[in-house]
């Protein structure tokens, strides 16, 4: 099947399952064995599953590792349609730097852009944070990548952090000192987003 069949078989499976009852699946089984960025590193191969309810999303998939004793929750979608390790990775890397973002917002209570509402957020204006992400990982070697993954631990309910001896952390800090911040509001923040991407 190519991608868009077994997106549509998947979805067609889980529609008939009703919410906590727990159901096999060939199909599912195997594409997290194969494609799931942890489980096929790890040779994990899942036989139950169940579907839970969730505040955001239709459902919370979780599956059953009989060699953990554990349900975990697993996105089926992300197994089909693969995120890069870039951004998962960059999740990182904006965490790294939170306190400086805080500290940005602590000196500017009020939004630099409007100077009316709190500023709640910040904005990269210089280099873009995507731009910083990408120069920080440009200094990542295939050893270095595979160290990165090689720590990631998908069990933990910990945020997955980079060591600070990482080439990608080390190049972040750098970069990060020189950049241009603002503290801004909510909705403005969309909008500097929006002329972002829109340039």
């Amino acid at each position: 099947m190519n991608k868009q069949a077994t997106a549509d078989e998947v979805r067609r499976q889980l529609k008939s399952k009703s919410f906590e009852e727990e159901f096999d699946s060939e199909l599912l089984s195997d594409l997290i064995a194969e494609k799931h960025y942890y489980c096929s590193r790890h040779g994990l191969r899942p036989n139950q599953f169940r579907k839970l309810r969730h505040e955001v999303w239709d459902y919370d998939l979780q599956v059953w590792f009989s060699e953990r004793h554990k349900w975990h929750s697993v996105s089926w979608y992300q197994c089909v349609y693969p995120r890069r390790n870039q951004d998962w990775i960059a999740r990182a890397l904006r965490d790294a730097i939170a306190p400086e973002s805080a500290a940005r917002k602590r000196m500017n209570p009020t939004c630099e852009r409007c100077g009316n509402a709190s500023s709640d957020e910040t904005h990269h204006v210089e280099p873009t944070f995507q731009q910083i992400v990408t120069d920080a990982l440009s200094n990542l070697s295939d050893q270095d990548w595979e160290a990165i993954l090689d720590r990631f631990d998908w069990w933990s309910d910990e945020p997955f952090s980079l060591p600070p001896n990482s080439p990608a952390l080390i190049a972040l800090r750098e970069i990060h000192s020189g950049a241009k911040l603002i503290a801004v509001c909510t909705p403005c923040h969309r909008t500097l987003e929006r002329q972002k991407k829109n340039r």
